[in-house]
């Protein structure tokens, strides 16, 4: 399964992560996330977060 994380602003993909399928991937969500805010510099305004990724530990990252 692949990931990708978008800067819907601009229009393109930041970055993209392939795990396998006995791994969710959204415990590795908040990582990659906080890695591609601190490398490109954004500032988040709006997530779009598919139903294996509505979780609580997300919502609470990205509210931090």
């Amino acid at each position: 399964m692949d990931d990708r994380i978008v800067d819907i602003r601009h229009n393109m993909t930041t970055g993209t992560f392939t795990i396998t399928e006995n791994v969710s991937g959204s415990t590795l969500y908040p990582e990659n996330l906080d890695a591609k805010i601190k490398k490109f510099g954004f500032s988040l305004e709006t997530v779009h977060l598919d139903t294996p990724y509505f979780t609580s530990y997300i919502r609470k990252r990205i509210t931090e």
